[in-house]
């Protein structure tokens, strides 16, 4: 079996949080595109479809430099963990954007490990599809974080409702996907 087909396999069990995903030099202009995967490794009819998440990396990938260039005084500005060390900084700048002979852009390596910068391309992505970029300025939201072996809990009172968590959320997702049969 195909590397791809694993990961489609694996995307499909997971479902209700995960989809394979492609990258693409361009799209026509647009940011991703959906299609669907209707054959197996064999290339006969699958007996079910996948959504197969088409990335325009020449996008995403412009989309994490230009916030690498925004000042950090201003909104967009591009923040890096406290953890980050050099490697992880060396390979978010590891390629540059330059327009090829057929006025086309291009991402030439300017070093060989590029894993991060794909992986902030795709978070962005991700964040994208679920219309981040739409979110007013200045809007908070806040919720509980899961209790860890050995924290205090803080004192609440009787009627408090306890906030779900995101691993609570995802949870439930689990156990609906499981429900459907999907």
């Amino acid at each position: 079996m195909g590397d791809e087909h694993m990961v489609y396999q694996w995307c499909h069990r997971h479902d209700y949080f995960a989809y394979p995903t492609k990258g693409r030099d361009t799209l026509g202009g647009r940011p991703f595109q959906v299609s669907k995967i209707e054959v197996d490794r064999d290339g006969a009819a699958s007996k079910y479809s996948i959504d197969l998440v088409h990335i325009n990396t020449d996008f995403f990938k412009g989309l994490i430099h230009s916030r690498l260039r925004t000042p950090l005084d201003e909104a967009g500005a591009f923040f890096l963990h406290n953890d980050a060390d050099e490697d992880y900084a060396r390979q978010i700048i590891s390629e540059v954007r330059v327009i090829g002979e057929k006025l086309k852009p291009e991402w030439m390596k300017r070093q060989r490990d590029n894993h991060f910068l794909d992986c902030e391309a795709l978070a962005a992505a991700a964040a994208y599809m679920l219309n981040v970029q739409q979110i007013p300025e200045g809007v908070e939201r806040t919720f509980a974080l899961p209790d860890l072996p050995g924290s205090a809990k803080p004192a609440t009172s009787a009627a408090a409702q306890p906030e779900a968590t995101v691993f609570d959320r995802f949870r439930k997702m689990a156990q609906r996907h499981q429900k459907t049969g999907r």
